[in-house]
């Protein structure tokens, strides 16, 4: 709610300078989603049996202002109904070198993925909610830094190309809880080729990550106090902790005629964190359209498994039985971590009612778990069934 009135106050205050209002733009989306399981005792991706609309719905207010032809300033604000990722989404400088070279600084928007710089307007795509296996990930969605945009328009294909470097501190979210994760070197590449109605798009990105305060805490500091006594604790502490290099390559596919589409996306996820599953996802989605109704089906799949098993570590024998219970417990997760892995079936409809105002209903049967979580002392593998019907309004305006 308090995002919400710094919205209003910024549209008020950004309102009241009419002498400048010719060089400011305004823009802004809203998504009202709600969502329940089909069967009884069920949870899919933060939805229960009981029906609920404060997941994943969300509005955005988006200012530019140009103080020139060439330079020109960007802020969006986002207010959820949960307080975790309200607040400034993006702020940043753009600077238009010429017809074929763009920068930008500030706070930016991460390009992991397809969709990563459109994934909270839900008008931009036929979903209720993208793909989980892949858009459902630990990652942050926002860095610090610089941006550079390299675009080429040539007769047969047009290339884009973008480079960023920078830093992040930032919260993430993964299942239900929200953490703070941390990169002091960021950097990748995007590259996009199009030509026609073809599309292909590659990325690469590389940063260290680290998240500092999570569940394990407590068992990492005690095993690190044990150490005393063996220093094979101290090993097993470092194993539990979430902090690494990582490497994220991503890929997408789309063709797109008058009344069908089709788009597919491809990440693979490789890291030195012993803790985290590493990852291989995909999906592939087919759309028909007739008039302004769009009906889809998708598929997806995500595959996860850890590169290195948690050390074996001995007891103290009953000499220390408050070591020795985090120990057993520090057992149970080392032969039961999660690892995630799930696939998923979607059907879904789109009605677009007006130009900037569409209504959506989706059906996903899933297997697995979609959601990628961190481990805890009490994780269990997850390989049940749910299925999840989710439906909701989009507004561009």
């Amino acid at each position: 709610m308090r995002v919400l009135v710094l919205i209003v106050l910024f549209l008020s205050s950004a309102a009241s300078l009419a002498d400048e209002a010719a060089k400011i733009q305004y823009s802004g989306f809203a998504r009202f989603i709600g969502g329940a399981t089909i069967s009884s005792n069920d949870t899919a991706i933060g939805y229960t049996d009981d029906f609920k609309v404060n997941q994943h719905s969300l509005i955005g207010i988006q200012a530019d202002y140009a103080f020139s032809d060439k330079l020109s300033a960007t802020v969006q604000l986002l207010g959820k109904s949960e307080n975790f990722d309200s607040g400034l989404e993006w702020l940043y400088l753009t600077y238009h070198l010429n017809e074929n070279w763009q920068f930008k600084l500030g706070k930016l928007n991460t390009p992991f993925f397809e969709y990563s710089s459109i994934i909270n307007v839900g008008y931009a795509y036929h979903w209720v909610l993208p793909p989980e296996e892949i858009y459902a990930s630990f990652f942050f969605r926002k860095f610090n830094g610089i941006q550079a945009n390299y675009s080429y328009l040539a007769e047969q294909f047009d290339l884009n190309i973008q480079t960023y470097f920078g830093y992040v501190d930032d919260e993430i979210q993964a299942g239900e809880t929200v953490y703070t994760a941390e990169s002091d070197v960021f950097t990748g590449f995007v590259a996009n080729i199009s030509s026609e109605a073809l599309k292909f798009r590659i990325s690469h990105t590389f940063g260290d990550y680290l998240v500092r305060e999570t569940e394990l805490r407590p068992f990492i500091d005690i095993l690190n106090q044990a150490s005393v006594i063996n220093p094979v604790y101290a090993n097993a502490a470092e194993k539990l902790t979430v902090d690494g290099d990582i490497n994220f390559t991503q890929m997408s596919l789309s063709y797109n005629l008058v009344d069908f589409f089709f788009s597919s996306e491809w990440i693979k996820v490789k890291h030195d964190i012993d803790l985290l599953t590493e990852m291989e996802s995909k999906y592939i989605s087919l759309a028909y359209l007739v008039n302004e109704f769009t009906f889809h089906v998708t598929l997806a799949k995500k595959s996860a498994n850890y590169d290195a098993q948690l050390p074996a570590i001995p007891t103290t024998g009953g000499l220390n039985t408050n070591l020795d219970v985090v120990i057993e417990q520090y057992e149970f997760l080392r032969q039961n971590r999660p690892d995630s892995s799930s696939k998923s079936v979607t059907l879904g409809s789109r009605w677009d009612f007006k130009d900037s105002l569409a209504f959506k209903l989706d059906i996903k049967w899933i297997e697995g778990s979609p959601t990628t979580t961190l481990p805890t002392i009490d994780s269990v593998p997850y390989d049940g069934r749910s299925t999840l019907l989710v439906g909701g309004i989009e507004w561009v305006f």
